[in-house]
């Protein structure tokens, strides 16, 4: 379940609040409403972000230990290609 799922229904309420204040005309506490829904918002948003960033640092790490474990194969092939090369000139030569 989403971690920002209360503040969602909270938003909803305050809304809902706000709404049937209007209809009733009474306009004195909807600022106060107002200012409430906003700060659930920014939480909401914030904490969208850093699962977000959570996320990305995930892949990034993943991405990562993918690229040194390439890195370490190209190496590998490479010492074995180069002891291989010498191998052929090796016996090309002696023939």
């Amino acid at each position: 379940m989403l971690s920002y799922q209360d503040d969602l229904s909270k938003l909803e309420d305050l809304s809902i609040k706000i709404s049937d204040l209007i209809n009733e005309n009474r306009f004195e506490n909807i600022l106060e409403l107002d200012l409430q829904r906003k700060k659930i918002i920014e939480s909401i948003r914030s904490s969208i972000m850093s699962d977000h960033k959570m996320k990305l640092s995930q892949i990034i790490n993943i991405n990562n230990k993918s690229l040194e474990n390439i890195e370490n194969k190209i190496t590998e092939l490479t010492i074995k290609h180069n002891k291989i090369k010498k191998r052929i000139k090796f016996y090309s030569l002696s023939k």
